[in-house]
């Protein structure tokens, strides 16, 4: 009989679990219950924006240059110790 106590108190003990996770979430905020927005910003303060991170980057601005890269070698020797 103690093993049927056991089982309904874990049983319990688990839904009560269940829906107690399902209450500290809650649900997400209805429309009414959003927080208002900031207006976007205009098309001169992203101008701006734009400008002063090309002044922030110099010659590097342009997104489109290639970089120079110089390929891999496939050759390379590499010393492995003996025990592996």
């Amino acid at each position: 009989m103690t093993n049927f106590w056991r089982l309904l108190v874990l049983l319990l003990a688990g839904l009560g679990a269940a829906w107690a996770a399902t209450r500290v979430g809650g649900s997400p905020p209805t429309q009414a219950e959003a927080p208002l927005q900031a207006e976007p910003p205009s098309q001169a303060e992203i101008e701006a924006q734009i400008r002063a991170a090309e002044e922030a980057l110099g010659e590097r601005a342009d997104p489109n240059q290639e970089l120079p890269v110089d390929p891999l070698r496939a050759d390379v020797a590499i010393s492995l110790p003996s025990d592996i």
